[in-house]
Order: C-alpha cells, then structure tokens, then sequence
C-alpha cells in the first residue's frame, strides 16, 4: 500500500478556560473538520485525466 498506516494529531492549546472547557473547543473543531471527516469516513475519488495541446 502506498499510504499512511496510521496518522496521529496533537493539539496544542492555551487559554484562561478550564481544561475541560479546552478539551470541548478541539473536540468541536475536530467534529467540523471536513478534513478529518474524509480522512475517517473515506470519500470516493474520481480521476480524470484531461490532455492539453
């Protein structure tokens, strides 16, 4: 397979929140992330090749 076997995430961040509160914001950003939905869920791609002159 010519792929990632595994990819990991850290988030890093800082706040005068609690860390819970903090745990909460990347969680949101995580469920909105288009990418990480792609990632996870698997999106079909389609090729097409287009000859230019």
């Amino acid at each position: 397979r010519n792929g990632y076997e595994r990819m990991a995430v850290t988030f890093e961040i800082e706040g005068d929140a609690p860390p819970e509160k903090l745990r909460e914001i990347v969680e949101q950003a995580r469920a909105r992330s288009a990418v990480y939905d792609i990632i996870t869920n698997g999106v079909p791609v389609a090729f097409e090749t287009v000859a230019r002159r």
